[in-house]
């Protein structure tokens, strides 16, 4: 449905992570901003985060906000008046799954959206500085760690 094409589009145009997803509140999502953003409050560095939104996100969250979305058909213990994603980390991750195999797709966690981010940004040249930010990484160290093994890419035109 709307709400889970909102949530995994979510998921794979910021690199964010589920928790930090299934946590936003609708308060938290600022479309009318300079720069439109959801607003994380429940991040693994537990540091409030900005994440801008790119064009097509910002179309679907645009969509989402002025047409509404679905009701949920079952009760999942959370608001959907309060949060846009009022499911629970075991039922995305089931959701996800199972979109996985009918879609044929070798099984990938949700996880790994955020490392494909990464790559596609640094290997477009995007400074670390920025991915590092985006990602809401405490510093570049923290990114460079992770992604070395890409960074070492761009010295390849050293090579014979």
């Amino acid at each position: 449905g709307p709400r889970w094409h909102l949530l995994f589009a979510t998921i794979i145009g910021t690199g964010r992570r589920i928790g930090e997803l299934l946590a936003l509140t609708w308060d938290d999502v600022q479309l009318n901003h300079d720069v439109p953003h959801l607003y994380l409050t429940h991040t693994k560095s537990r540091r409030a985060q900005y994440v801008p939104l790119g064009s097509s996100l910002r179309e679907l969250w645009a969509a989402a906000v002025i047409d509404g979305l679905p009701p949920i058909p079952r009760h999942t213990g959370r608001s959907p008046e309060l949060h846009p994603f009022p499911f629970h980390y075991e039922a995305a991750r089931q959701r996800w799954n199972g979109m996985l195999t009918k879609l044929a797709i070798p099984h990938r966690s949700m996880h790994k959206n955020r490392h494909t981010l990464a790559t596609r940004l640094i290997l477009e040249g995007k400074p670390l500085g920025g991915v590092s930010m985006l990602l809401g990484h405490s510093s570049t160290t923290t990114t460079e760690r992770f992604y070395s093994d890409v960074t070492a890419l761009e010295w390849a035109h050293l090579l014979p």
